[in-house]
């Protein structure tokens, strides 16, 4: 099964996870994705990928003005891409506080891909039901 984790923000991470039919999974590619270009990306990573499932870490919306408006943006535009792909919606504190916070990922990433990586290996390993 493939599933695309995403770490909504301004800038986006993303990581592709395969999940194998012991429950297992591990990391496809990962990157991060800029505002200025989230409208022509997520399209192209879903086209390409032909993900089975998509699991989405949710932006606290507590902030306003221009930041509040790009994070709608990026939410109503992720809700548009993904269309009827089953999808999870979760936030930070459902994964940071276990053992996946901690999770030995490459050297030299974004935090946005670190926590895209994590939190979906989370997601996939104790969250999504079926393979």
């Amino acid at each position: 099964m493939r599933v695309l984790a995403l770490d909504l923000g301004v800038t986006t991470g993303w990581a592709s996870i395969y999940r194998y039919h012991d429950g297992s999974a591990s990391v496809v590619a990962f990157s991060t994705i800029p505002y200025s270009t989230y409208t022509a990306s997520l399209p192209t990573i879903l086209q390409t990928w032909r993900f089975d499932h998509v699991g989405i870490e949710m932006p606290l919306l507590v902030t306003r003005g221009q930041l509040r408006s790009q994070l709608d943006n990026v939410i109503a535009w992720t809700m548009s891409a993904i269309g009827d792909l089953p999808r999870t919606e979760f936030y930070a504190s459902d994964w940071k506080p276990t053992a996946y916070a901690k999770k030995k990922v490459p050297r030299g990433l974004s935090s946005h891909e670190r926590d895209a990586i994590r939190m979906g290996l989370w997601f996939t390993e104790t969250r999504l039901q079926g393979s």
